[in-house]
């Protein structure tokens, strides 16, 4: 029980003799029977039984009376109340002792006030330390009370003589009766009726106090107001600030269980009644008071203008059963209330979500797919869509179109009634909504959502994509900002311009650009005239990746991506941020390939448990590596494989992977308008003096800037090479070849893949034809989109880089007579180099950037080579501006990569004065 209390309010090993002699003393008051008789070891040593009300909760923050400093009186402008920590009842006094670790002293007040609901090591963040490693916890029950909402030190806005002014709460009510709280009395006219005095003590910042009741300080722009009794909705949100407590933009005070606030409904006698209101989750309420957030409770509000989405009306139960037996509606959908807490960039909570969701799983329609289809912008688009305005030099801006569900009109062969969630404060039995617009949950609200956007894009003169839904590009017709002429510098209607601005639309998020200022401006404010949307600037935090923007003082521009946030969350949450990060390892475990690891025997007990954890893990790995980490696809190809039923060696292998990823948590992408070819600027070729190695290489012209470029790489056969013994039976999905390419433009790699064959390849020749086969397949799709941007490079040549002699042949339609089996399928690359739309070229092996993809290199030194070909850490991007690898920071000479075998001539390193050819 001991550590339950030290658990339930997170303090440090000090407490311990207190919540020890804590609970002596409450199982000394534990009922037991002895004899006949109901007693306790209190009353058998005092005479009498034990009075429940002097129960506390342990180690809770109380507030009481401190006037003096030491032996002088404290000034008025001086806080007359200070806090304290609960450590037991006082031995001599009627009390409870103190403990305030500041001053580090004991106080038996003889009047406080406890608040019971907050953390001492969010009252005190740098005295309080909890150590951890506790495992108990205290069983809570729906009658705790109600946090204090202003304790000393709160920074509040009052309002005096008509104006708002900054103070700092410096007195609390203390109460002289087990009342804890204001009385307040709702009479049926709507009015107020405070019956209580207890008042607020406020220092205002210039140095005058001013003493105010509770409702003062809620509401501090004019006295409480009177309750509207007949609002037609109500308006639930959750509100919080990271910052110092600031009460002047939410109207209601923190509620987490029972609450001294009422919520008001509509009255029906002349009698006041007693409200009650809906209490935040436990966990909810913990991890509010350890970060200091202020939470406001469900609370009604007058809709306000601009806020009347009109998206339901209130209907009667007999009206409900009218429409229902018409015909005209179904069944009744649930709802629910759902609370979302939205983190920044770093991972830290922001803000708080609450929303109103249908429970569409109930729907008695049945719609097919396409019905409720709506479509979402590739990643692949966002990276190529990023690539291009960062060659032209300019930076991506961000929108966000608010309560995107519930614009669109709802049809009327879909009129649907919803229950209101349970918990509205206007919940009644007999009340139902009938939907006039789309509510989250619908099944066809993303349809209906993405129809309406893409309608008033199309309406302002932009055009989508034929091969992406989500890319829209053209110019914005100038007649529809001409309304709008509250802007505060408009665009003069004479000018015209040619330049095109780019939009590619994820839900209700979106980012765009264009290289005329003017266009921009033109597309916001035509935008804001069709839907709620807030414009916030260049793009810093999109679909999970941080964008990070970097001009040099050339011009130049760059932008880094990465999640870094995600993975220590998933390090976190997987307890991997326990380990000391290793920055040079790789994903792979020496000596131990994952398709080398057999699979669990069968009747595991552990199976069912390990499977879910694994699968989870893959999860986590899976959204890095379609986004931000192409490093690690080749080790998700391989864990995938498993996903049924993982081993325990398996487990092990995903653990590693994290691992690693924790350990490069600060790598990402990045693009750059500067930067050559992928294979030009970070791949260092073989020195001039290898005139084999050299020629055979053909790197690219150092003119050759922003182009489109791909890699293509394959193995041959199984990777689990001797690991396995002999005579171990294996499934043959194992022996499959691993495809893998990676297509880059900008200095930035924007789409990858590692992936199995779907056959077994009978030569090396054929396991590259069908690599370079999926990369012609991706590529063919980037250059479609890349068209429809405008992308200048789309109808050129690509290059398509391979490291197998026989594939390049073969690829130029020479005749070759060990590859006349293979599929019509990839003979594609053929026509796509007869007609000029791709060329596969040779280049060596070991600088082939698509060949991390395709096995698990042991050589962890060639791994971080391949890695950094395409990948930058944070660091190397904020000081460098583009990936560096290890040995071209430092002032050394490059090594070489010849073909042929070693030979004496490799160790000749020229000196810096020789001539390059």
């Amino acid at each position: 029980m001991a550590r339950a209390y030290i658990t339930e309010k997170q303090v440090g090993r000090e407490f311990w003799y207190f919540a020890i002699r804590h609970i002596v003393l409450m199982i000394n008051q534990v009922p037991g029977c002895l004899g006949r008789k109901l007693t306790t070891p209190f009353e058998l040593v005092y005479g009498v039984k034990p009075d429940s009300s002097t129960w506390f909760e342990l180690f809770s923050i109380g507030y009481f009376d401190h006037k003096t400093e030491g032996n002088a009186k404290k000034s008025n402008i001086q806080a007359q109340t200070l806090a304290g920590i609960a450590v037991g009842r006082d031995d001599k006094a009627n009390t409870i002792r103190f403990y305030n670790p500041i001053t580090k002293a004991y106080y038996s007040p003889s009047v406080f006030k406890l608040d019971e609901g907050r953390l001492p090591a969010s009252h005190f963040p740098n005295r309080i330390t909890f150590d951890g490693d506790l495992v108990c916890g205290l069983q809570s029950n729906n009658t705790d009370p109600t946090p204090e909402p202003f304790p000393p030190g709160t920074r509040v806005n009052v309002s005096v003589n008509g104006k708002i002014k900054r103070g700092t709460i410096q007195n609390i009510p203390l109460p002289s009766s087990p009342a804890l709280a204001d009385s307040t009395v709702i009479h049926p006219d709507g009015t107020i009726e405070e019956q209580n005095t207890h008042l607020y003590t406020v220092l205002l910042d210039d140095n005058t106090t001013h003493e105010l009741t509770f409702h003062q300080l809620i509401s501090p722009a004019e006295a409480r107001p009177s309750v509207d009794t007949t609002a037609p909705s109500t308006v639930w949100a959750v509100c919080w600030q990271t910052k110092p407590y600031s009460l002047g933009a939410p109207p209601f005070p923190l509620i987490f269980d029972r609450a001294p606030i009422t919520t008001p409904r509509q009255p029906t006698t002349s009698r006041p009644k007693t409200y009650s209101t809906r209490a935040l989750p436990l966990l909810l309420k913990h991890f509010i008071l350890a970060t200091r957030i202020v939470t406001y409770g469900w609370t009604p509000r007058r809709k306000r203008k601009g806020e009347r989405l009109d998206v339901f009306e209130r209907i009667t139960k007999k009206q409900y059963l009218l429409l229902k037996r018409s015909g005209c509606i179904g069944k009744a959908l649930p709802s629910m209330c759902v609370l979302v807490i939205k983190p920044d960039k770093d991972g830290y909570p922001v803000r708080a979500k609450s929303r109103i969701v249908v429970l569409g799983n109930f729907e008695d329609h049945y719609y097919s797919k396409s019905q409720r289809y709506a479509p979402v912008l590739k990643y692949s688009s966002l990276c190529l869509l990023c690539s291009k305005a960062v060659g032209e030099k300019c930076i991506l801006k961000q929108g966000d179109c608010k309560n995107a569900f519930c614009h669109a009109t709802l049809p009327d062969d879909e009129l649907t009634v919803v229950r209101p969630p349970v918990g509205d404060p206007e919940y009644n039995k007999d009340t139902y909504w009938l939907l006039n617009k789309t509510l989250y949950g619908l099944r066809r609200s993303p349809h209906h959502w993405y129809n309406m956007f893409v309608q008033a894009l199309k309406d302002i003169g932009l055009k989508p994509s034929l091969h992406d839904p989500c890319l829209f590009s053209g110019i914005v017709n100038p007649q529809q900002h001409h309304s709008t002429s509250h802007s505060p510098s408009p665009p003069p209607p004479s000018h015209t311009t040619t330049a095109p601005i780019h939009v590619g639309i994820y839900v209700d998020d979106f980012v765009f650009y264009s290289t005329d200022p003017i266009q921009e401006q033109r597309f916001m404010e035509a935008l804001k005239q069709r839907v709620v949307v807030d414009f916030m600037g260049p793009v810093d935090w999109f679909l999970g990746t941080a964008f990070t923007w970097k001009k040099d003082k050339d011009g130049n521009l760059s932008v880094f991506l990465s999640q870094s946030a995600f993975t220590e969350y998933t390090a976190h949450r997987f307890a991997i941020d326990r380990i000391n990060p290793t920055p040079h390892m790789t994903p792979y475990r020496s000596g131990i390939p994952i398709d080398s690891i057999p699979n669990p025997p069968k009747g595991d007990p552990d199976l069912k448990r390990r499977t879910k954890i694994y699968q989870s893990i893959v999860g986590c790995i899976n959204w890095l590596a379609t986004c931000t980490r192409p490093d690690i696809s080749p080790c998700l190809t391989f864990l995938t494989s498993y996903n049924q039923a993982p081993s325990h060696g398996h487990y092990q292998a995903a653990l590693h992977a994290l691992k690693y990823l924790y350990s490069t948590a600060d790598y990402g992408i990045s693009y750059h308008s500067n930067a050559n070819n992928m294979i030009q600027a970070f791949n260092h070729f073989p020195a001039h003096h290898d005139k084999e190695a050299y020629t055979d290489a053909t790197p690219t012209c150092p003119g050759d800037l922003q182009r489109l470029t791909s890699f293509s790489d394959a193995c041959w056969g199984g990777q689990f090479g001797n690991a396995v013994s002999d005579g171990t039976p294996l499934e043959l999905f194992k022996f499959r070849s691993i495809s893998g390419y990676v297509i880059c433009r900008s200095g930035g790699p924007i789409s990858w893949k590692s992936i199995r064959q779907n056959r077994t390849s009978l030569s090396s020749c054929e396991a590259e034809i069908i690599a370079t086969s999926e990369c012609m397949t991706e590529l063919e799709h980037i250059r479609h989109r890349a068209s429809d941007l405008n992308i200048p490079d789309a109808n050129d040549k690509i290059p398509v880089y391979n490291d197998n002699a026989a594939c390049v042949q073969w690829s130029a339609s020479v005749t070759n007579k060990g590859t006349k089996h293979m599929n019509l399928r990839e003979n594609y690359i053929r026509k796509a180099h007869h007609l000029g739309l791709a060329e596969v070229r040779h280049i060596p092996g070991v600088i082939n950037t698509s060949n991390i993809f395709t096995k698990e290199l042991r050589d962890a030194a060639h791994f971080r080579r391949c890695r950094d070909t395409m990948m930058v850490s944070k660091i190397n991007f904020e000081k460098y501006g583009h990936a560096i690898p290890p040995h071209h920071q430092q002032k050394v000479d490059l090594p070489d990569y010849p073909v042929r075998s070693p030979s004496p001539l490799d160790s000749y390193r020229p000196s810096a004065s020789t001539p390059a050819g």
